[in-house]
């Protein structure tokens, strides 16, 4: 199981906190900018790290975050130091650099991974639909909120974005959107959960469309968007049939679109018997005018026609 994290929680008015502030007037103008991107970019190594604490007592790893950071041994040192001393960003115990709030996200990642383990291997059953698993660190607040635990789909990536479920639309982006289509309301923590959910099952937020297709379906269902928060909190059958339709989609050739109408009567020409190996055709039923289908523009083309000379004109 991974012991790190592939996100971490942003608040959009970070910039505007306290400990921010003291950062950019240290250094002042444009180089506080720098050191704030500096930061983030500090955050992402420490994020990649094992168990989210970036040891930095070994030479090759300085030498790898002087070289990422773009900075001097010196200056990287300097840093450290603002961000630990003045702005109260990181920790840093003896050379072990780490956030509160990277450890909240780890925590968060960590309980989903080993609740999907456990299903996996059987050794516990489905949530409940009024009592879903959240974060063993739900309550807990930051003493060094630098980021905020609470946040859009859009700003919230996931664990592990591996996949091409993952679309660039969102993992889950839409989420929320998602969610609000079928009625369906999650406390924050709950959608936090259900983010980072599916991220570490690599998938995307079409997925709830497609639970509820699925609830929809069935019969007897007294309640059906409390059954539809449990099958997206926790069945990874549904998960792994969702997948497969989505593998199968992406493989299907695109659909045939409709031939465009007859320049001469109007009519939508009817398509003719396909053969296998050979290209799709149409015909109008009522001039004869045959279109071909390219496969290449992905459109329709009528062809030539050729005009019959009566054979008494033709000599």
């Amino acid at each position: 199981m991974k012991n790190n994290i592939g996100f971490f929680t942003h608040e959009v008015g970070a910039y505007e906190n306290g400990k921010f502030l003291i950062l950019r007037a240290y250094y002042g103008g444009e180089k506080g900018w720098a050191m704030e991107a500096k930061f983030w970019a500090l955050n992402c190594l420490i994020g990649k790290s094992d168990n989210a604490k970036l040891d930095l007592t070994s030479k090759s790893k300085r030498a790898e975050v002087v070289k990422a950071l773009d900075l001097s041994l010196a200056e990287l040192d300097d840093f450290l130091h603002v961000l630990k001393d003045e702005a109260e960003l990181i920790h840093n115990d003896d050379g072990v650099i780490w956030t509160q709030q990277t450890q909240d996200d780890l925590s968060r990642a960590m309980a989903v991974r080993l609740e999907a383990q456990n299903r996996r291997n059987g050794k516990v059953g489905l949530p409940s639909a009024d009592n879903s698993k959240t974060s063993a660190d739900e309550s807990k607040k930051s003493a060094d909120k630098n980021h905020g635990a609470e946040q859009s789909g859009a700003e919230q990536r996931g664990v592990e974005k591996s996949s091409s479920y993952a679309r660039e639309a969102g993992p889950v982006d839409n989420l929320r959107d998602e969610l609000a289509k079928i009625g369906l309301a999650l406390r924050p923590q709950e959608i936090t959960t259900l983010e980072a959910r599916f991220q570490n099952l690599e998938i995307g937020s079409g997925f709830v469309a497609y639970a509820w297709g699925r609830v929809q379906a069935m019969q007897g269902v007294k309640n059906p968007r409390a059954f539809a928060k449990k099958a997206l909190l926790g069945y990874d059958d549904w998960v792994t049939e969702f997948k497969a339709d989505e593998k199968a989609a992406a493989l299907a050739p695109p659909p045939l679109p409709e031939p465009p109408a007859c320049p001469e009567c109007g009519r939508i020409p009817d398509l003719d018997t396909p053969e296998p190996g050979k290209p799709r055709t149409a015909t109008c039923a009522k001039c004869r005018r045959t279109w071909t289908y390219n496969d290449d523009w992905q459109e329709w083309h009528e062809d030539e026609r050729l005009i019959e000379v009566p054979i008494s004109e033709a000599g």
